[in-house]
């Protein structure tokens, strides 16, 4: 990862991770960046504990450059129904039905949204009413 970090200083020289009217941050503190993203640490949290602003490093830039270059990978949910459906009171039990038939663990939670025309709050919330219903990171 530092060889293709350094070696390509574009995101630097082209100025593609720096917020407008900041300076370029040095390549050792966006290395020190895309080397305190862990799995398990959400992004939000992330830009909070290093004040990523403040550098003068724009957030959504930092992640599309780690990832078209492969110093990133996107964790995906994938849920997944273990046995029979046992539906919660909580959710629209309809609502439910339509998302049951694509908890294989075959599709992560984007797809399901794609496929459903559904937001992620709503896939969420009916996978969660689902009693025997896991959810794998990968």
């Amino acid at each position: 990862m530092l060889r293709s970090l350094v070696g390509s200083e574009m995101c630097i020289r082209d100025r593609y991770v720096t917020l407008p009217g900041h300076t370029p941050p040095p390549i050792t503190e966006i290395f020190q960046l895309y080397s305190q993203l862990k799995p398990g640490v959400r992004f939000g949290d992330f830009c909070g504990r290093y004040n990523t602003d403040a550098v003068g490093v724009d957030n959504c830039r930092l992640i599309a450059f780690g990832i078209v270059n492969g110093f990133l990978r996107r964790i995906h949910h994938y849920p997944v129904q273990i046995g029979s459906a046992e539906l919660g009171a909580r959710i629209n039990a309809k609502q439910t039905l339509d998302i049951l038939s694509h908890l294989t663990g075959t599709r992560h939670y984007d797809e399901v949204c794609c496929l459903l025309g559904r937001s992620f709050a709503d896939v969420d919330a009916a996978v969660r009413s689902v009693k025997n219903c896991v959810i794998i990171a990968k």
